[in-house]
């Protein structure tokens, strides 16, 4: 199938809405539950946008969104579903009030719980909306939409951190408000505006490739079978292990590293060298602020890298391109932790921005193109899995170490730590080999040698 252009702007209004909800949780949130606890852990937890318990429900929604079928599609139930329950549980928890001090937590633990069931229903709406892109779409053209689905994304996200910017430190529940009704509005232009195809052109379903019986035996036997007929496709989900780990070491923390760390450092010389600045209004702002300004470059980058590193996986192959993101990334990370200046560290999220833009939207396709297509959700699923296990495990060891505060370096660690395990999954990818085709097209006969007369 090949998507429209009215139909591909459907479908980035999903990505949109769900950009609203991710800048929300990875720059705002942390500054949000600041102000109820110290404790890193927990704090890298909460603003994570999956948490361990999906690791273990992401499979199952995805496996289950390849076998259903609705008057509203495949995959449209479960995010139409998923987005309302959210917007509701965004705009309770917008309208709590907030402790004067963090050692006075009148509500945390309603905080806690609010955010641990938004996080976990929207991702069982996110990931059948992203296994819905394979299913309208040809394997040619799959770059080139991701990345301008994504790009709708990154514009999600930079439209909140202007909002925030100006109305965090006023009228924070305006900022809940629009994530919320956002994720309502764009997730319905999604059903209304992309019609799934009920039969899609995939080879007939191998029922005995998902667990029928939930039995820890079955579950082995499920998982040899996934790395004996699916190998190529199992070793890039160990690479999104690796890499997540390291994106989640600093995600979570990105705005608190560049608020506790670097400050205002370098700000007065930038409002200086470019007057505009001023002129907006940014000459007398804080550090928080100045941490969500710098956020909203990340995201500008990002957006201006989208759509080139579609055209780029396209044209010199997705691994290729995949590969080189983040290694360029990984790279960056290392230098990134002794960024002493805002200047300076503006100058490494060049670099930061297509390493991560790169894995972003190239990672789904990429792993398209390994799999039988009629097994999308689940792999969409698994694919959820990697990022999970990777994000908990990185956020124990990443709060860890903020924590102990290890040679005094505090927020800077996160990006040691990241560096190390983004060359790692530079190193691991290249242990991926492309998907080998069977052909079932039936041969032609031989032909017949025409006798050539004799004299």
């Amino acid at each position: 199938m090949r998507l429209s252009r009215p139909r591909t702007f459907a479908y980035s209004a999903g990505q949109f809405a769900a950009g609203l909800y991710f800048a929300f949780n990875t720059f705002i949130l942390s500054l949000y539950l600041s102000q109820f606890t110290q404790n890193n852990i927990l704090i890298g937890w909460l603003s994570s946008t999956r948490s361990f318990e999906q690791s273990l429900i992401q499979p199952v929604v995805g496996a289950t969104s390849d076998r259903i079928w609705t008057r509203v599609g495949r995959r449209a139930p479960f995010f139409l579903s998923a987005m309302p329950i959210v917007a509701v549980l965004l705009i309770f928890n917008g309208l709590l009030p907030t402790p004067q001090t963090p050692n006075e937590p009148t509500h945390f633990w309603l905080v806690i719980a609010t955010i641990f069931i938004f996080s976990l229903v929207f991702n069982i709406g996110i990931d059948p909306y992203y296994a819905l892109l394979v299913d309208v779409t040809s394997p040619e053209q799959r770059g080139r939409k991701s990345g301008w689905a994504q790009l709708g994304g990154f514009l999600g996200q930079c439209t909140l951190l202007i909002l925030a910017i100006f109305l965090w430190t006023k009228q924070p529940f305006l900022v809940w408000l629009v994530v919320a009704l956002g994720l309502v509005a764009g997730f319905g232009i999604v059903a209304l505006g992309v019609r799934e195809p009920r039969e899609l052109p995939h080879e007939p379903r191998d029922t005995s490739a998902t667990p029928q019986r939930r039995s820890p035996a079955a579950l082995v036997q499920y998982v040899r079978d996934l790395f004996r007929t699916q190998r190529e496709a199992t070793k890039l989900l160990g690479v999104k292990f690796l890499y997540q780990f390291g994106i989640n070491a600093a995600a979570p923390f990105l705005t608190l590293f560049i608020r506790d760390e670097i400050g205002l450092k370098g700000w007065p010389e930038m409002i200086s060298t470019f007057p505009f600045l001023a002129a907006a209004g940014l000459g007398g702002i804080d550090a928080s602020s100045v941490a969500l300004l710098v956020s909203f470059a990340f995201l500008i980058l990002q957006l201006l890298w989208a759509a080139p590193c579609g055209w780029l996986g396209d044209r010199f192959g997705k691994k290729r391109i995949f590969a080189l993101g983040l290694g360029v990334m990984g790279v960056t990370a290392l230098f990134s932790a002794f960024a002493t200046s805002i200047p300076q560290i503006l100058f490494y999220l060049i670099f930061l921005a297509f390493g991560n833009t790169a894995q972003t939207v190239l990672f789904g396709v990429y792993l398209a193109d390994l799999i039988p297509g009629n097994r999308v959700g689940e792999f969409t699923g698994l694919s959820a899995f990697a990022e999970t296990g990777g994000s908990f495990l990185s956020i124990i060891v990443a709060g860890a170490l903020i924590n102990l505060n290890l040679y005094g370096l505090q927020y800077r660690m996160i990006f040691i730590l990241t560096g190390i395990f983004l060359l790692l999954a530079v190193l691991a990818v290249q242990f991926v080999k492309a998907r080998v085709l069977i052909q079932t097209l039936p041969l032609a006969p031989a032909p017949v040698p025409t006798p050539t007369p004799t004299g």
